[in-house]
């Protein structure tokens, strides 16, 4: 599992995901890019995933899913449409969904998907949901509710601030759960540029 956490401010998205792959017992930590939870695609699009690294790695290698309407204005509806059926469509065709009898299939791996000041989260199979303040998904969501909401509650913040909260929720995950594990890494739909926080 993994953590990806977002927060809308400042008319953009910014967006902090722990380093940890866990495969059985075996703990290790990447910093190269190919290997993030985070994927900028070169049309602006970020995309975050959890759960297993085979479906993060699959989507993050398609990137002619992530397209955007024609007037560059991406909604919940295009998502919906356009984007979220074709991650299906590959998490189906390699097992990365789980079907339980007298249970709809769903998704082993969700994501986070912003672009300039949009937020969705993308999970189950293929339910979109628009973000308007924050989320948190994977292991260690529930400990990083509480410093992504406080960051919330505040009216005026600089990105500095901004990326402090989301490494401060990072880091109480990590405190609370053996699967998110520092360094960490920050990015936004403005910049697009990765910081490493060790």
């Amino acid at each position: 599992m993994s953590l990806v956490v977002a927060v809308k401010r400042n008319g953009k998205v910014y967006l902090g995901a722990d380093t940890q792959t866990t495969s059985g017992g075996v703990r290790q930590t990447y910093l190269e890019e190919e290997c993030r939870k985070i994927k900028r695609f070169d049309n602006g699009i970020l995309l975050g995933a959890v759960g297993p690294k085979k479906g993060g790695k699959l989507i993050f290698s398609y990137p002619e899913i992530f397209t955007l309407p024609e007037n560059g204005e991406l909604d919940k509806r295009y998502v919906v449409e356009n984007i979220a059926p074709k991650i299906n469509e590959l998490l189906e065709e390699n097992d990365l969904v789980n079907i339980e009898k007298d249970n709809p299939p769903v998704w082993r791996n969700a994501f986070v998907l912003a672009y300039k000041d949009k937020l969705f989260w993308l999970y189950k199979r293929g339910s979109v949901a628009t973000v308007d303040h924050f989320i948190a998904i994977g292991s260690g969501e529930y400990p990083a509710y509480p410093t992504l909401a406080k960051l919330d509650r505040e009216e005026v913040c600089e990105d500095e601030k901004v990326n402090e909260a989301l490494i401060k929720a990072l880091q109480v995950a990590s405190t609370r759960k053996t699967a998110v594990s520092a360094p960490f890494f920050l990015i936004n739909t403005e910049t697009q540029e990765f910081t490493i926080v060790k």
